[in-house]
């Protein structure tokens, strides 16, 4: 199976970012996405070529991870060419950078 990275929080704890990213996995018209923390309250939610995500998805995910961190999270959309792959092919479907 795939490794979901935990997000760091500001308190010192790590939450998994599963149940985001598997409410992310349904929205179809997100065909490849990662999600990205660049801050304690900031994550960037990468959409690859031809993904889009509609308000209420977004909406969604972002209570999603209010629930889960019990924080304030501000999750920004960016399209971007390509997501890069693991060496083993995988896709990282979260990237923690705090």
């Amino acid at each position: 199976g795939r490794e979901i990275n935990r997000l760091k929080l500001r308190n010192g704890r790590r939450e998994s970012a599963y149940n985001v990213v598997g409410h992310l996995s349904n929205v179809k018209e997100l065909r490849e996405f990662r999600l990205r923390q660049i801050g304690f309250c900031d994550v960037i939610l990468e959409m690859g070529p031809g993904s889009s995500i509609g308000a209420e998805d977004l909406c969604k995910a972002q209570a999603i991870l209010k629930y889960i961190t019990g924080e304030e999270i501000n999750l920004i959309t960016k399209s971007v060419d390509v997501i890069p792959k693991t060496a083993a092919g995988k896709l990282p479907r979260v990237i923690v950078e705090v």
